[in-house]
């Protein structure tokens, strides 16, 4: 194997990372218990850009809970999904399976609150909060029950209050609109990702939740997610601020808009270029 500069390691010539499931930063407060998060019954085949990405994120999200709520009692339960079908390690002499998909539940006791996820194994596209489900999806699927001691399980299980766990999303924040609901040749704000630098005027769909004035006098409007969560913005020029008949950051603030432009990445991120008024769309009725 392998060891990352991240700390991570990566199976050996095979392709995937070796993931906690039990990330070692929720062991620091034991040198004993941090050594022993790498033994192999705590390790399981991850896609790079999974274990690096929207996995990390995730831990790092529950560790922030944690931190933000100092006298919670908060319970986590992870693993994959194990089937008989799932691919291996060929190579390898334990032909250890390659997980589909990763589960995770939290509970925390005296909030009276808990929170599923389903995560495939692969590059996530969407934020973390978008995979999250009920702890009763969770069962459903891994056949497992989590808290059958808990005389709360049954309602407690059963609800999701994605706002309560992810500040953002109650503070305005909400989830890219479903692509299938959008009408034809319309993308959401992460598909707006895959027209960057195509050269080509798409239409991007998603919801005004901030807008602010730059110091050049640009606007920048955030769709869907605000800042540092950005995920797909739009910026009028200074200088195209005359083709709209009022201030952009009050007429499309809270609005959910179809814009139409050219996309370019900013820091990785796409920015649709809105030139005029005549290019955006109000679809409250579309929907």
């Amino acid at each position: 194997t392998d060891t990352l500069a991240n700390g991570k390691v990566k199976y050996d010539g095979f392709g995937y990372d070796r993931g906690h499931l039990a990330p070692s930063a929720d062991f620091r407060w034991s040198a004993q218990a941090l050594s022993e998060s790498y033994f192999y019954s705590n390790m399981s085949p991850q896609v790079a850009d999974f274990n690096r990405g929207g996995w990390a994120d995730l831990e790092a999200h529950l560790r922030g809970y944690v931190y933000d709520h100092p006298h919670s009692e908060l319970y986590i339960v992870t693993g994959p999904l194990l089937t008989d079908s799932l691919a291996v390690i060929e190579r390898g002499v334990n032909k250890v399976s390659i997980p589909d998909t990763f589960f995770k539940v939290a509970l925390d006791l005296r909030a009276g609150q808990a929170i599923g996820f389903l995560m495939p194994n692969r590059a996530l596209t969407y934020p973390i909060d978008h995979y999250a489900v009920t702890v009763d999806e969770v069962e459903r699927v891994t056949g497992l029950d989590f808290f059958p001691a808990l005389a709360e399980a049954a309602a407690i299980e059963a609800h999701l209050d994605k706002a309560y766990w992810f500040e953002a999303l109650a503070q305005g924040d909400v989830e890219p609109l479903y692509p299938p609901s959008l009408p034809r040749d319309h993308f959401n704000t992460i598909q707006a990702r895959d027209h960057m630098n195509s050269g080509k005027a798409v239409v991007i769909c998603g919801k005004v939740v901030s807008a602010r004035y730059s110091r050049a006098g640009h606007v920048w409007l955030n769709l869907d997610k605000r800042y540092p969560n950005d995920i797909c913005s739009v910026m009028i020029r200074k200088e195209d601020l005359v083709h709209f008949s009022g201030d952009p950051s009050e007429l499309f603030k809270g609005k959910v808009i179809a814009v139409k432009g050219k996309i370019f990445p900013l820091s990785g991120k796409p920015v649709v270029s809105l030139k005029r008024e005549e290019d955006v769309q109000d679809l409250a009725d579309a929907l």
